[in-house]
């Protein structure tokens, strides 16, 4: 794995730490949200099978 693919993959990791994940569902057939019990939502998603795109929006602050 490359540099920037690890520590991408360890910043998702800490953004996920101690969450408790109350549903996973396809909004879009290239889409995945992961939503967490205090709102914070986890977006994957890819365009035309190219590089995955990550993306967080809501949820507690630290």
């Amino acid at each position: 794995m490359s540099d920037d693919l690890e520590k991408e993959a360890k910043s998702i990791l800490k953004l996920l730490d101690g969450k408790c994940i109350d549903n996973v569902f396809r909004p879009r057939a290239s889409d995945l949200c992961i939503e967490c019990s205090d709102g914070t939502r986890f977006f994957v998603n890819t365009k035309d099978g190219g590089e995955l795109d990550f993306s967080v929006t809501g949820g507690a602050s630290a």
